[in-house]
């Protein structure tokens, strides 16, 4: 599984993700693993990202990279809420 680095704070680079999943895109992978920085000093968390859900997310509601990110990040507190099937129009 590849892994990506990702600045959640890093706001100039809202859409650096979207295009190197790019470069992976019609590969043999559905999921990598996103190390996410971020600047408050806590150790770097790991996520599996699906790579299918996010680039529905991105497509229909065209958000920026790391809204995406955080939204998928949510989902571990909103189990049970069907949240990616609203918002992506399921």
């Amino acid at each position: 599984m590849q892994t990506f680095v990702f600045d959640l704070n890093d706001k100039q680079a809202e859409n650096s993700l979207s295009e190197k999943l790019d470069n992976i895109k019609g590969s043999s992978k559905d999921r990598v693993t996103l190390e996410l920085k971020n600047t408050s000093g806590k150790m770097p968390q790991k996520l599996e990202l699906d790579l299918g859900m996010f680039s529905k997310i991105k497509e229909i509601q065209e958000l920026p990279d790391w809204v995406i990110v955080k939204l998928l990040l949510a989902d571990k507190s909103l189990s049970g809420s069907d949240f990616k099937e609203r918002i992506i129009g399921y």
